[in-house]
C-alpha cells in the first residue's frame, strides 16, 4: 500500500488508524473496490491517502466497513483457527486401539460360531426384539478380509484427522455417534419393506467421519469468508466449497451395487455433518 518511486502520490486523507494492521485492513477493502491508496505515518498515526476523486467514496465505504466490523467483532477480529493445524500424528494411539478392536472382532467372527449373527445390524432384531447394541457393534464386523482391509486403510486416515481436530474424546464420540446413528436410521427405514435387512462394517462410521470433516471445513471456511476485509458482504454460497467437495466424495466412494449399503453410507455422512457442526460450535464457544 506504500507507493513505489514513480507512482502518483495520493494526497487526500480518507482514514486515520492507531495500528498498521487495521490500516492495512481498510486499505485492502479499498483495493477490493478498485481504488488505489497510499499508507503513511503521520504524528504517530497511520493515515490512508487516496486521490481526490476517490476520497468521498472511500470515506463512505470505510464508515460502512467500520459499522460492520463493530457489529461482528468476534468474527472479524478473532477468526476461528483452522481445525486442521494439528495433523493426524496426534491421534495415533486411539487409532491404533481402534485397529486392534477391528482385528479382534474379525478373529471372533472367524473362530466363534454365531458371533456375526449376534452382533451385526439387523432391522428385525433391533426393532422387534429390542437388541439395541447392534447398530454400534456392527461397526466392528466385516464380511471378509478385503472388506476389513479397505476400511482399515481409509478409516485410519479419516479417524486420525477427526480426533486431531476435535481431540480424542470428542472425536471418537462424534465418530461412533455418527456411525451408530447412521446404522440405526438405516435399519428403521428399511424395516417396513425389508424386515430381514442386515448390515455390518465400519464404513458407516467412515462416512460419518467424512461428514464431520466436511462440517468442520465448511464452518471454518464460512468464518474465514466473513472475517475477510476484502469481502465486506460475502455471498451466501461463497463458503460452500468444502460441502460440495464432501458430497462429491460421498457420491464417488459411497455409491455402488449390492452389497454396498448406500443408504447407511448416506445416513452416516448426514449424521457426521450434524455431529461435526455441533462439535465445532461447542469448540468455538469454549
Amino acid at each position: 500500500m506504500i507507493p513505489h518511486p514513480g507512482e502518483p502520490e495520493h494526497d487526500v486523507p480518507v482514514g486515520s488508524f492507531a495500528c498498521p494492521a487495521e490500516a492495512e485492513d481498510y486499505a485492502l477493502a479499498a483495493l477490493a473496490l478498485g481504488r488505489e491508496t497510499s499508507l503513511r505515518r503521520e504524528n504517530g498515526a497511520f493515515v490512508i491517502l487516496a486521490a481526490a476523486a476517490d476520497a468521498e467514496t472511500l470515506r463512505r465505504e470505510f464508515a460502512l466497513y467500520a459499522a460492520e466490523r463493530a457489529a461482528f467483532p468476534a468474527e472479524r477480529e478473532a477468526p476461528e483457527p483452522s481445525p486442521f493445524r494439528g495433523g493426524p500424528d496426534q491421534a495415533r494411539v486411539p487409532t491404533l486401539l481402534w485397529i486392534l478392536g477391528l482385528l479382534a472382532a474379525y478373529h471372533g467372527q472367524r473362530e466363534i460360531p454365531g458371533f456375526t449373527d449376534r452382533f451385526a445390524n439387523s432391522s428385525r432384531a433391533l426393532l422387534e426384539r429390542g437388541e439395541w447394541w447392534r447398530p454400534f457393534t456392527a461397526l466392528f464386523l466385516h464380511a471378509d478380509l478385503g472388506h476389513l482391509s479397505g476400511n482399515l486403510v481409509f478409516g485410519a486416515a479419516l479417524f486420525s484427522w477427526v480426533t486431531s481436530c476435535l481431540g480424542p474424546r470428542a472425536g471418537w464420540l462424534a465418530i461412533f455417534a455418527s456411525g451408530t446413528l447412521g446404522n440405526l436410521l438405516a435399519a428403521w427405514i428399511q424395516h417396513p419393506a425389508d424386515p430381514g435387512y442386515q448390515s455390518l462394517g465400519a464404513s458407516t462410521a467412515l462416512f460419518g467421519a467424512l461428514g464431520i470433516l466436511t462440517a468442520l471445513s465448511t464452518r471454518h471456511r464460512r468464518r474465514e469468508v466473513q472475517a475477510s476485509p476484502a469481502r465486506p458482504k460475502p455471498k451466501p454460497w461463497s463458503s460452500l466449497g468444502p460441502a460440495v467437495a464432501g458430497l462429491i466424495l460421498l457420491a464417488w466412494l459411497g455409491a455402488g451395487e449390492r452389497p454396498t449399503d448406500v443408504l447407511a453410507h448416506t445416513l452416516g455422512f448426514a449424521a457426521g455433518c450434524l455431529s461435526g457442526w455441533c462439535a465445532a460450535g461447542r469448540r468455538t464457544a469454549a
